[in-house]
């Protein structure tokens, strides 16, 4: 056998002494560190690797709180809610389901403030607005309080509006400031507090009713003596405006006709029949349903003919009351 090199001699000797020490040479920059705690990664990949999200099945930690979902999580930047975290219970009025406090009117104190500043406002418009929002506020005597007051407004438009709420509230604490009205310049305000006394039929209003009847025009009596009708017996005076209202219907205009038809409806008479029987044929389609109107508030079945025509009527008002009407009558 050949005689071995002497550098490969040594490599054999040193790779002997190595297994004999039990130990493997690695070169230094190939050796692993021993893991610190700067060096362990974090759960679910390296350094810098952000974690997974769980799956939407996974269990949740013990003690973690459940994650908020997309339709209550808080939008990015939004402050949080002011109690976010309380754990206190409720307050007892809270838990007993008390209504919001209300102001002195009765009605919801978010809604009081604005009101009465609006039945102050300068424009009309907004004062017989705040007016007319009177009829919901649930203490009568103020809200009746207000609608007084608003009957001195300088606008026409207000004050009849608020005759309209005194006769709707259908108090008799309203009745005084109604009967001054009657003094009112301004027809439109008159006519709507002759019917506010009418929905009242407080019998406190009788001297002043009896005023307007003897002094006002057609309308003006036809609507004081239904009021008073409401507060007594008037027969005289009833008969005296059916024969106004008779001879009205042959010579007045359209708008009187129609007028002298709505008193023979207030004061409903079967004698007065065929007087209706003939405003119903009127040319004006106002005076028809009217007629129709009054027909029906006989509830006498010798209205039907009359009625049965004028349910073919070519107007759909005349029309439609005249359906009305006939459905109230008694069947044949």
């Amino acid at each position: 056998m050949g005689k071995l090199p002497a550098g490969v001699l040594l490599l054999g000797f040193a790779g002997a002494l190595a297994v004999a020490a039990g130990a493997v040479f690695i070169p230094r920059a190939l050796r692993p560190r021993p893991a610190t705690g700067s060096d362990v990664p974090p759960p679910g990949g390296p350094r810098g690797a952000s974690a997974p999200a769980p799956a939407r099945d996974d269990p949740a930690p013990a003690g973690t709180p459940p994650a908020a979902s997309a339709a209550t999580a808080p939008l990015a930047g939004a402050a949080a809610p002011a109690d976010a975290g309380r754990t206190d219970p409720p307050s007892p009025a809270r838990a007993a389901g008390a209504r919001p406090a209300t102001g002195p009117a009765g009605a919801p104190a978010a809604l009081i403030d604005p009101l009465v500043e609006r039945l102050n406002d300068r424009d009309p418009a907004v004062r017989r607005a705040a007016v007319r929002e009177l009829r919901k506020v649930a203490d009568t005597a103020a809200a009746i309080e207000r609608a007084r007051e608003a009957l001195k407004d300088e606008d026409e438009r207000v004050r009849e509006e608020a005759a309209f709420v005194l006769g709707s509230l259908r108090d008799p604490r309203a009745t005084p400031a109604l009967v001054e009205a009657l003094a009112d310049p301004s027809d439109r305000v008159r006519f709507e507090t002759l019917d506010a006394l009418h929905r009242i039929a407080d019998p406190a209003a009788r001297p002043g009713l009896e005023r307007a009847y003897a002094v006002g025009d057609f309308t003006t009596r036809r609507k004081a003596l239904r009021a008073l009708v409401e507060v007594g017996e008037y027969g005289v005076e009833r008969e005296r405006l059916l024969g106004e209202a008779q001879g009205l219907l042959a010579t007045g205009d359209a708008g009187t006709r129609k007028e002298a038809v709505k008193a023979l409806r207030d004061l409903g008479d079967i004698r007065h029949l065929a007087s209706l029987e003939r405003a119903a044929a009127d040319p004006d389609a106002a005076v028809r349903e009217n007629a129709a109107l009054a027909l029906g508030r006989l509830a006498d079945p010798r209205a039907r003919p009359a009625l049965e025509r004028l349910a073919s009527d070519p107007d759909r008002g005349v029309k439609r009351a005249a359906k009305e009407a006939l459905a109230t009558l008694p069947p044949r």
